[in-house]
């Protein structure tokens, strides 16, 4: 799809054009944090003080990436293999989850509409005050640090609701009753729902602890993740990125897995590393990362000539086809299993295979994904498998061809090769990071 895009876009000149060099984000937010020439902690530590963390980094030392950004958070670890230049292996396959700013933002979007009400809710959230009151509650989010006044329960946090104030004068008034303002919606918050907000003209005061609880649910479950990662996987330092890492309350948060052991840094300027690393990518032509952890079990589907010996082929059945038998389905025929490390560019081939049916003068290799790393037989109404492309070359009857796929790069390049004819047909696949 990138490929497309930037070709209709008269950026390559053709779909295959070696000058598009793809990046995966949370590689490129690796590369950044591994920079010696970083922006300095956010925490105000000197420039002397972060090259130093910098420079200790050595061979075998492992390190996390937290891609913190408004859908999801991604993970990744690598070790280092190489310093100078850095080099890097990926210790584990990527993970992560659901788990981004938005989510933090639908908390807030619920306690608004409680405050608001059913009736002049719909109304406020298709009016332009709508927007303008999220670009408020933005400035607030990422300004709230939870480590001020943290002792003391009376806090607030002031938050500006000028567009809201506003909204209000426009929204019906409901049978009976007057204009609404601000003041009284606080006070009729608090009287139904046991709250402790405080307004003051287009000012709006959110106790601290209800502004802790926007983000408790969806902080708790990456700390959770994070801690189990951690447990299976030994880390020297942990980088937090990514426009979610800007808040002050994921920073404590995570900070808070820092040991003698461990190192939570946070770059100044979180959300500018993915692009950073993307820069430095290509750059170096991706050159940095020696090594990838497969996401998921790779292959091709074939069919499968029938034996009648074997159990499982007389619980299937069999087809025939041009007169020989096959067994019903299609078989997965699996190249590289998830969790298995792969060497940049190195190439799996598969056996040699032929049409099943004589009249084809084409052999099509159907190349999926799957879930399940001990999958045999296909099965489309099962949600494990993913159709990643297909690569079709010539093989007339007679003829015998193999499936190599070159994996380790951020694309996956699969090739049938004609071993009669010696013909040659490529094909190029995007190694997706969520779904391949």
């Amino acid at each position: 799809m990138m490929r497309k895009a930037s070709f209709h876009a008269g950026m390559i000149s053709g779909q295959n054009s070696a000058n598009l060099v793809l990046c995966l984000e949370p590689e490129a937010a690796c590369m950044a944090c591994e920079d010696q020439r970083n922006s300095p902690l956010d925490d105000g530590a000197s420039s002397a003080a972060v090259a130093a963390s910098l420079q200790i980094l050595k061979n075998g030392d492992t390190f996390m990436v937290l891609d913190c950004g408004g859908g999801t958070v991604d993970i990744t670890a690598h070790h280092v293999v190489g310093t100078n230049p850095l080099r890097l292996a990926e210790a584990r396959k990527p993970s992560g989850g659901p788990w981004g700013s938005t989510y933090v933002d639908q908390e807030f979007e619920q306690f608004l509409q409680a405050m608001i009400g059913e009736d002049s809710w719909k109304l406020f959230k298709s009016s332009s005050a709508w927007a303008q009151t999220m670009e408020e509650w933005e400035a607030t989010k990422c300004a709230f640090d939870p480590s001020e006044k943290q002792d003391d329960p009376s806090s607030a946090c002031s938050m500006r609701v000028a567009a809201l104030s506003e909204a209000l004068r426009e929204l019906p008034v409901p049978a009976g009753g007057t204009e609404l303002s601000l003041s009284d919606l606080v006070r009729k918050y608090n009287t139904d729902f046991g709250g402790q907000l405080e307004s003051r003209r287009s000012i709006l005061k959110i106790p601290f602890v209800k502004m802790q609880h926007f983000f408790a649910n969806i902080i708790r479950k990456i700390v959770a993740h994070v801690q189990h990662l951690i447990q299976e996987t030994s880390v020297n330092y942990i980088y937090l990125v990514g426009g979610f890492a800007e808040s002050k309350m994921l920073q404590m948060q995570v900070k808070s897995l820092s040991t003698s052991e461990v190192q939570v840094i946070v770059p100044m300027y979180p959300q500018f590393m993915v692009v950073t690393g993307a820069v430095l990518f290509g750059l170096q032509k991706g050159s940095t990362i020696e090594s990838r952890v497969a996401r998921l079990t790779y292959g091709y589907l074939v069919l499968e000539h029938w034996k009648e010996k074997d159990e499982i082929h007389k619980k299937r059945g069999f087809q025939i086809i041009d007169g020989v038998k096959y067994v019903n389905g299609q078989v997965f025929k699996s190249l590289v299993e998830q969790g298995s490390t792969i060497k940049v560019l190195h190439t799996e081939t598969s056996q040699v295979c032929s049409p099943a049916d004589k009249r084809n003068s084409d052999i099509v290799f159907q190349l999926y994904s799957s879930q399940d790393d001990d999958v045999k037989f296909f099965n489309p109404a099962e949600a494990i498998h993913t159709r990643i492309g297909e690569v079709r070359g010539p093989c007339a009857d007679g003829e015998f061809s193999t499936l190599s796929i070159s994996f380790g790069s951020t694309e996956i390049r699969a090739t049938a090769f004609n071993e009669t004819t010696k013909v040659s047909s490529q094909a190029d696949i995007n190694f997706n990071f969520d779904s391949v």
